[in-house]
């Protein structure tokens, strides 16, 4: 038995309006909860992200000053404001960052919703948002001091804006599609890829349909896409453009690249972005080119494809239920009820198609939260599909709609909290120890003094400004950090790790019986072991003489 979805206008776009009220009421519903749900369980998050210090302190700092360049060029703003925001509100950075990440999940839920249900139907977009909301993986993102889901909302907004212009043909809708993943670009920077994506898909639409007379309005509808992406994503651009010199849609390639070198083994020493150049100041940013490593390195460029290519899918596994991916294939051969057979499906593969980046730089599972809404639209799809085939009449409702009741409510009993162990530093390589530490540098280290460290966990919860030690030798450490006025350097075996050449200031722990004198220019103010964690050093910087 088929279980029929309400009628639809001939244009097959129904206005919300005038939907049935009990679906705009489980819409609402799942919405509040769905924020409730992930509200709920910020409070089992211990610790900040290494990238989220950083977002949060750049937030903070732009609107204290409105100046564009506390964000650098490595990650895009928009996070960062939205914290920076939140902030002014909760006066709470790490509070804010995860807020604005479970606001923009739970937003998130909206666009997949109508993007299921205009193509796939009611039963299908109940699924998809039932899984969305309760799939461990994305739950357990949703709440993490990370640009995925701000830049995901937008993203899936912009892909359904888009979708309702291909089937209406609207300037605006198409203008507000660009606007939307312009926004995405200034969350994630590989926004451009899927814009690119969708225009191809625009384009191969009307020449797959022979479609020659519309062409002229097509490439129109294309100008006002690309207008309303340029409109908010041409600043950041420019920005870019001003402080490196180059036109470039990220600062960040050049550190990726080193990265790969670092991730690949073909680069010994660790942190090379941060060695100093003629001027003193970092080589961030200013690293070799993905097409520079393909010319030069081609062994290095296509076997890290490979690579990762054979990493992929194994990463992906530990994100994503293996039983699901039935449901996805299946929902992949399911026809859209609006359009032709191709349209929807090609929307969700432009969002898709940033995936294409882990091939050339490196997996990181992380990032797949961006990809996983799309594949979960076809789950819904086949999960509908599925449903009609092995329906039965004795049934009132799809048999797929008490299956991923079920399991959404398996997934939230995996998600209650239980009991922590101790903590102890091995159970998360000291993230944790690292906020321990910082805390116990407020009572150490006096007000508005900046410290050296690796560590920007210790640097954010000490509540100092961070002074990264560069990849030198220990005089222009120091000299560095004389500099830039840090006052402090906090000596910790990340930092002796990452900087084997300061592996002496550790001997008072590494040499407990040996008498040490620090050099003349450091003063040992403090030896200190947090709970669980390991030994640290805190030494004062002196002036010079």
């Amino acid at each position: 038995m088929n279980h029929t979805e309400e009628s639809t206008p001939s244009n097959g776009l129904r206005p919300v309006g005038q939907w049935p009220a009990k679906e705009i009421l489980l819409v609402t519903v799942l919405v509040v909860a769905t924020f409730l749900y992930r509200a709920y369980f910020i409070r089992t998050y211990d610790v900040m992200s290494a990238d989220g210090t950083s977002y949060s302190t750049m937030g903070k700092a732009f609107l204290e000053t409105w100046d564009p360049h506390v964000f650098g060029t490595i990650a895009p703003p928009l996070y960062s404001i939205f914290i920076g925001a939140f902030d002014l509100v909760f006066n709470d950075l790490e509070l804010s960052a995860r807020l604005v990440s479970v606001v923009f999940s739970t937003l998130t839920l909206i666009p997949l919703y109508l993007m299921a249900r205009e193509a796939f139907g009611r039963t299908a977009a109940v699924t998809t948002a039932l899984l969305f909301a309760t799939l461990p993986f994305i739950h357990g993102m949703s709440g993490i001091d990370i640009t995925e889901p701000t830049y995901t909302c937008f993203v899936v907004a912009g892909a359904y804006v888009f979708w309702r212009g291909v089937m209406t043909g609207r300037l605006l809708l198409y203008a507000a599609a660009g606007a939307l993943l312009g926004a995405a670009y200034l969350a994630r920077p590989e926004a451009f890829i899927a814009c690119v994506a969708l225009t191809l898909f625009f384009f191969g639409r009307n020449i797959l349909g022979r479609n020659w007379s519309s062409l002229k309005r097509s490439c129109l509808l294309l100008v006002c896409f690309w207008c309303g992406f340029l409109i908010l994503a041409s600043p950041y651009m420019w920005y870019l453009h001003d402080v490196t010199g180059k036109w470039q849609l990220s600062g960040k390639s050049g550190v990726n690249s080193e990265v790969i070198r670092e991730y690949r083994g073909t680069i010994t020493t660790n942190d090379q972005k941060f060695r100093l150049d003629d001027h003193g100041n970092f080589t961030e940013g200013k690293g070799q080119s993905l097409f520079k490593i393909m010319r030069d390195e081609p062994d290095l460029f296509w076997g890290n494809i490979w690579k990762n290519i054979r990493e992929l899918p194994p990463a992906f596994n530990g994100v994503f239920q293996v039983y699901l991916w039935p449901f996805i294939l299946v929902g992949l051969m399911t026809r859209p009820r609006r359009g032709t057979s191709l349209d929807m499906h090609l929307i969700l593969l432009g969002i898709l198609a940033p995936l294409a980046i882990y091939l050339l730089f490196f997996v990181q599972p992380r990032g797949f939260y961006a990809y996983v809404p799309g594949l979960l639209v076809w789950a819904g799809a086949g999960g509908k599909k599925i449903s009609d085939w092995i329906g039965s009449a004795s049934w009132p409702f799809p048999l797929v709609l008490p299956v991923v009741v079920a399991l959404s409510a398996y997934y939230v009993f995996t998600e209650i909290p239980r009991p922590k162990p101790p903590y102890n530093y091995n159970q998360d390589m000291g993230r944790y120890d690292d906020k321990q530490i910082g805390r116990r540098l407020r009572s150490i280290i006096p007000e508005n003094v900046p410290i050296m460290t690796r560590s920007g966990r210790i640097a954010f919860y000490a509540g100092k400004k961070m002074i990264i030690p560069p990849q030198a030798d220990y005089p222009d450490i120091i000299a560095y950090a004389r500099k830039n006025r840090a006052g402090y350097l906090i000596a910790t075996t990340q930092l002796v790790g990452m900087r084997p050449q300061l592996q002496f200031l550790f001997s008072p722990i590494l040499e407990p019986t040996k008498n040490f004198t620090p050099p003349p220019e450091l003063e040992l103010r403090y030896m200190g072991l947090e709970p669980g964690g390991l030994p640290y050093l805190v030494y004062r910087i002196k002036d010079r003489d």
